[in-house]
Formats: C-alpha cells, sequence, structure tokens
C-alpha cells in the first residue's frame, strides 16, 4: 500500500482476507465509496505493472532476438536506451517502434529515451487502441513471438 492508510481499513463492515477484500453488508455509503475507490485505483496500479512487465518482456526480447543482447534491468525508471544499444541499433528499435505502435519517440541521434518513457510511450498507444477487438500491442507480440519461434 502506498500513502496513507485509508479510513474504511478501520471500519468495522471491511474484511481483510488474502485475496479477497471485501465489504459487509450495510456499510455506510461513505465507507462503500471510499473501497470502490481504492480498489479501483489498485486494480489500475496492477493492471500497468503487468502491462509493464509484458512491454519489457516484448522488448527485451526484440533486442535479444534482433540484436543479439540479453539485458537484464533491475530498475526502467533510471535506464536509458543508449546504455544497451548502439547508435545504428538504438535508430533501428525506434524506427520499429514508432511506426508499430504510433509513438512519437526521437529519432535524432544520441537521443535520450529512458526505458521507463518507452514503455509508457507503448502502454498509451495500446491502451489507445484497444477498443475490445484491437490491441495493436498484443497483436504486434503474438506476431513477433511466432517468427521469433519459428526461426
Amino acid at each position: 500500500m502506498i500513502g496513507a492508510r485509508p479510513d474504511f481499513m478501520d471500519s468495522p463492515y471491511f474484511v481483510c482476507e488474502e485475496d479477497n477484500w471485501h465489504l459487509l453488508p450495510g456499510a455506510p455509503e461513505s465507507v462503500v465509496k471510499e473501497f470502490e475507490e481504492y480498489m479501483k485505483a489498485d486494480k489500475e496500479l496492477i493492471d500497468k505493472k503487468r502491462w509493464y512487465t509484458e512491454i519489457d518482456d516484448f522488448c527485451t526480447r526484440y533486442w535479444s532476438e534482433t540484436f543479439g543482447h540479453t539485458i537484464l534491468c533491475f530498475d526502467n525508471t533510471i535506464e536509458d536506451l543508449d546504455h544497451f544499444l548502439d547508435e545504428d541499433e538504438m535508430l533501428q528499435f525506434v524506427t520499429y517502434v514508432n511506426k508499430t505502435f504510433g509513438t512519437q519517440l526521437s529519432t535524432e541521434e544520441h537521443a535520450d529515451i529512458r526505458l521507463d518513457y518507452l514503455y509508457k510511450q507503448i502502454l498509451e498507444k495500446a491502451v489507445e487502441s484497444y477498443d475490445g477487438y484491437t490491441d495493436i500491442f498484443h497483436e504486434e507480440q503474438a506476431r513477433k513471438w511466432k517468427e521469433w519461434d519459428k526461426d
């Protein structure tokens, strides 16, 4: 949990079971509202972390398959793309990402692109494209996985 402890946690209507937080019937509206807002924010954070993990796995495999680099990052918030890729590789990768996902990452020489920014840009375009039928990130991920596994 990040931030102050929510008030609903001190309510006698709150039940804190592992993987089953819920409220008992009859909880006051203010408790219900705070609980639902908290759970929605928590779900959004979990969804974002899942997406970031998938994007990280995809990019890492792309770099391995395309450039032969094995890249292990412990904190993507501080890593720059140019720490892993030389200038030509970075240009090739950023051009691919821009064309495939519709991002507008800089292709200028010595562009400073942190991995958290790269992942955020892909995530925003993937979520923007998701309408229940279309999901450009997962479609491209499946296509590339199939291509790589064939080789």
